[in-house]
């Protein structure tokens, strides 16, 4: 049966995985190809493992929670990922699989030993890389108008002399 905590993860995980692949359509051209990449697999990695875990300790099962688990990992994969390429959608697509499959297990086995507290610990890993991540990508804007306005000078200060 599921409680609060495991439908406001689940909320909070698709809502972040919605989100983080309209941002990145949105602001391809100032994201770079590295933070495109960890943003999509970490998405996909994470979405996929909370997923699976709370399938998984649900259902206390391995098949069905498994699929739906790399399901959901695989769909944020490409849908963060999509806007940057087949690479980063593999590598978007990779991640997803395995953290479906790692959550799957993880739900089963930890269903016995304080299953709220373990969605709690991977909400908040989950919120603080988000918040890594959010970070990263505008911290990374002033840096880059900064270099342009140092190539500008420098392009100038050349024609000039």
């Amino acid at each position: 049966m599921m409680d609060a905590v495991d439908f406001i993860s689940l909320i909070l995980v698709v809502s972040f995985s919605i989100y983080f692949g309209w941002l990145a359509a949105k602001l391809k051209a100032e994201i770079s190809p590295v933070i495109a990449m960890r943003m999509t697999m970490f998405n996909a990695m994470m979405s996929g493992v909370i997923v699976g875990t709370i399938i998984g300790m649900i259902m206390m099962k391995m098949f069905l929670p498994t699929i739906i688990g790399i399901l959901i990992g695989i769909t944020v994969g490409f849908g963060v990922g999509k806007s940057f390429g087949l690479a980063v959608v593999m590598d978007g697509i990779m991640s997803g699989i395995m953290g479906g499959m790692m959550g799957t297990m993880l739900g089963v086995m930890i269903m016995g030993d304080h299953p709220t507290q373990l969605i709690l610990f991977l909400d908040l890993i989950y919120l603080a890389m988000m918040a890594a991540l959010w970070k990263w990508i505008f911290q990374k804007k002033p840096q880059q108008k900064a270099q342009t306005i140092v190539e500008s000078s420098e392009l100038l200060h050349s024609k000039v002399l």
